[in-house]
């Protein structure tokens, strides 16, 4: 059953005023000089470099995610869409203001503001309406970078502005090489680009004041033990921070909210130098009408010249996406409660989430092969056509790993010959069982799909046996000495005169016949090459496991790159909008490495083989190692401090979630605990698709008892109270005896200054931070530095977050389903 909960989830966020690079994007000269002193003429060299950064386009790798999701309907009305970055820097790598912003306060220990290059802007039909004569359209064209030029005054049509308001005399039709002078080293006046044709008078209405910007972007440190990884990397890539499992996120937000019932189109724009055409906001009191509109702009040395207000400006697009605003409903928690069950259960009218086919209510006096074929599917079999060698065709049952219920492990032998010897067969119905079959091939081809791994497992195999056989030698060789010895000394003519070159000792001539030695040396020989335990008490020095193959090992055993189909064989088992609780079937997993490890086996089927014996002797050392890696793999991938590895994991449970909530919360954290309450560790949380997620829980052979589900910290969204006047409801930003920090303060609100009174959309971000500020709310609001006159954007931020959705699915006790 499923129980919303809306209550603070453990772990702590930390709020940052910003993240600047060490080097803006641009051309540099780096001159190095040197004085002699006897030399009157001084040596320098320069030396000229670029940093390059985004401008007009992104990497979708840089964006973790979008809020609200892309193509989502929901509760959005009083929040403000906001776009999360994978690289922390990237909201200043450029800059709107023509000057180079102040970034310390003379004191040098307290950072300014510094705004951002960035802006979500969002529209809807009711602006395409009201702007149709214009021709404005809600959604961005495709062009090229020369597309982006205008001349001044125009030639015909209305005066269109861009980030080259300087280039007077260029536009698109001009040569590449002069449009270019104003473009980054790299940069091509042919290179694509999405851009946003925005009326200035609607521009001026929703674009956000240079303060604005400083409130519009901060970074978040955030823990990821419980995100989910893609391919094994964290969701934040290559921006780990310095405290281990936490990472920082980049947060850039808009400043208008949405209409109800109406579809509406964000786009992040660039707003790269353009602080002369944004509105002009002084933020000294409520009043909307002290903010107004630049009429010109100013270029020194040149004159100014004035702007024409039923021009257009062009804006670059770095990212769109659209959604509706319901007003009714919590979008991440009603797609979590809404999650279909297997089938819902005849008893209590509880679902049924277990992994699995839906199966039919049982009738009186139902036949026996329909009985049995029922039990089947209850315990997660599916039926699948069966092609088999002899170029017949048949039916057959087949599991995957992922299992209902619990499976007692160690039940398959320590390898398989091939795998039609992992094949099962049921004489009652005529029905073979292939699952452990499947599991052994899909594995062997898995490992001779990685030739490196192949190479190196059939070369080890290879060493291993080779040095076996060489200590054999040596041991014959010395078996061969001591008959030797034994024949000198009983010869009465040589023994005299080889005296002093045999050992000294007697014990080493010990009384053996000689028949008795050579038939013991032919004997061991056989043996050891023929027996586990006998080839272990060689203890060859290269039968230990190298890491290269354990590695590779603990990744399959987390079932990393079995293909899905293996895993879930039939789609009814995980339609859309579902969630699937399991157990891993540790016998499936053992047939899957077995069948990996076949490769340069024998497969005559004799167990006595060499190559076969050798794979024995060596399991419980490779399931030793490989279950150890596979313990802590996910700790190492998050850059997490190094663990104790586990010796087993013998219960293994988990959940699949094939929904829009994977894609649309992309960061989505996860909690699991046993049914006593204790906490369990993740050893792999995998999105294996766009809406797919995989999760494997594991703590002291301890079974699944619930799991939380709740959304990412880092996408914590901006909103106002859904009260009339919209409201800041105020958080403590200091943690004491009574409180802690981030704890709202009970019926202590702010109201939000607009920019637009009646319509009530229009934020106006720095002012509402100046006004909490305000000494009223120092009981509540401390340590902020007497420099400021607002809330730095990190202050800000904190008192902008709403709540965070959480939905919690309780597994029974003695099964996950």
């Amino acid at each position: 059953m499923t129980d919303n909960r809306e209550h603070p989830i453990e772990g702590k966020v930390k709020f940052i005023q910003h993240n600047l690079p060490g080097l803006e994007a641009g051309e540099y000269q780096f001159t190095v000089s040197q004085r002699v002193s006897q030399e009157q003429q001084h040596y320098a060299n320069q030396y000229h470099f670029t940093v390059q950064a985004p401008r007009f386009s992104l990497d979708p790798n840089d964006i973790q995610a979008v809020y609200p999701p892309d193509q989502t309907q929901g509760e959005y009305t009083d929040t403000l869409a906001h776009v999360v970055f994978t690289k922390q820097t990237l909201p200043w790598l450029r800059r709107p203001s023509l000057a180079e912003p102040q970034v310390a306060f003379p004191d040098q220990q307290h950072d300014m503001d510094v705004p951002t290059w960035l802006a979500v802007l969002i529209f809807d039909e009711d602006d395409e309406i009201a702007y149709r004569q214009q021709g404005f359209s809600a959604s961005p064209s495709a062009g090229r970078l020369r597309d982006l030029f205008f001349k001044r005054p125009p030639g015909q049509g209305a005066q269109g502005y861009s980030y080259f308001y300087a280039a007077t005399g260029l536009d698109a039709g001009s040569d590449a090489t002069q449009l270019e002078r104003y473009l980054d080293y790299g940069q091509h006046a042919d290179d694509p680009c999405n851009y946003l044709d925005i009326p200035l008078e609607l521009f001026w209405r929703v674009a956000p004041s240079l303060d604005d910007l400083k409130m519009m972007a901060h970074v978040r440190n955030v823990q990821i033990t419980r995100k989910a990884t893609v391919n094994g990397v964290p969701a934040s890539r290559n921006d780990l921070s310095k405290v281990p499992g936490t990472s920082n996120f980049a947060i850039v937000t808009g400043c208008r909210l949405p209409q109800t019932a109406k579809r509406c189109i964000a786009h992040l724009v660039s707003l790269e130098a353009l602080e002369p055409f944004l509105p002009i906001d002084p933020a000294t009191s409520d009043d909307a009408s002290q903010v107004r509109w630049p009429d010109s702009v100013s270029l020194p040395p040149e004159p100014a010249f004035p702007i024409a207000r039923d021009g257009f400006m062009r804006l670059a697009v770095l990212t769109s996406w659209s959604f509706t605003s319901t007003g009714t409903g919590k979008r991440f928690e009603q797609l979590l409660l809404e999650l279909n069950p297997k089938q819902a259960s005849s008893v209590d009218g509880v679902g049924n989430f277990a992994l699995g086919l839906p199966v039919a209510a049982a009738q009186a006096g139902e036949p026996e092969a329909t009985r049995q074929a029922r039990n089947a599917l209850e315990m997660g079999y599916t039926a699948l056509g069966h092609h088999t060698r002899d170029a017949g065709n048949t039916v057959s049952w087949y599991r995957g790993p992922l299992t209902p219920y619990r499976v007692m492990s160690n039940t398959v032998p320590p390898t398989w010959t091939s795998a039609d010897a992992a094949s099962g067969y049921d004489p009652d119905t005529g029905m073979f069982d292939i699952s452990y079959a499947a599991a052994w091939q899909v594995g062997q081809l898995l490992a001779l799909q990685d030739k490196h791994f192949a190479v190196m497992l059939y070369n080890w195999r290879r060493n291993n046996l080779r040095d076996v056989a060489a200590q054999m030698e040596t041991a014959m060789l010395q078996q061969s000495l001591h008959e030797i010895q034994q024949q000198v000394r009983h010869d009465t003519l040589v023994q005299p005169m080889l005296r002093s070159f045999l050992p000294a000792s007697e014990a080493q001539l010990a009384a053996v016949s000689l028949g008795q030695a050579r038939v013991e040396r032919a004997g061991t020989q056989r043996d050891v090459l023929a027996d586990p335990e006998l080839l272990l008490a060689v203890k060859a020095p290269t039968l230990e496991v190298p890491p290269e193959i354990y590695g590779w090992l603990a990744r399959l055993k987390l079932l990393d790159g079995v293909p899905f189909n293996y895993l879930v064989a039939d789609e009814r088992m995980l339609p859309p909008e579902s969630i699937r609780f399991f157990y891993l079937d540790e016998n499936w997993v053992q047939s899957l490495l077995d069948g990996a490890l076949s490769i340069g086996r024998a497969v005559t089927g004799n167990n006595a083989a060499p190559t076969v014996v050798h794979d024995v002797a060596v399991k419980a050392s490779v399931d030793r190692r490989a279950t150890g890696q596979a313990s802590v793999s996910r700790r190492e991938a998050l850059g997490l401090q190094a663990a104790v590895q586990k010796q087993q994991m013998d219960v293994i449970s988990g959940f699949l979630l094939r929904s829009d909530v994977v894609q649309g919360w992309p960061g989505l954290e996860v909690n699991a605990y046993t049914p006593d309450g204790k906490a369990m560790d993740i050893v792999r949380f995998e999105r294996l698709a766009p809406g797919v997620l995989l999760c494997l829980f594991e703590l002291d052979g301890q079974p699944l008892g619930s799991v939380d589900i709740h959304e990412p910290a880092e996408g914590l969204h901006f909103g106002v109270t859904d009260s009339q006047p919209k409201a800041i409801n105020l958080r403590y930003n200091f943690t004491n005896a009574a409180h802690t920090a981030g704890d709202q303060v009970p019926d202590v609100f702010q109201p939000v200054p607009w920019r637009d009174a009646q319509q009530a959309r229009q934020l106006r971000l720095y002012r509402l931070s100046r006004n909490l500020h305000g000494p009223q709310y120092a009981d509540y609001i401390q340590g902020i530095y007497s420099g400021f006159d607002h809330l730095p954007s990190s202050e800000f931020a904190l008192q902008m977050v709403k709540g965070v959705g959480l939905v919690s699915f309780n597994v029974s006790p003695g099964s996950p389903a």
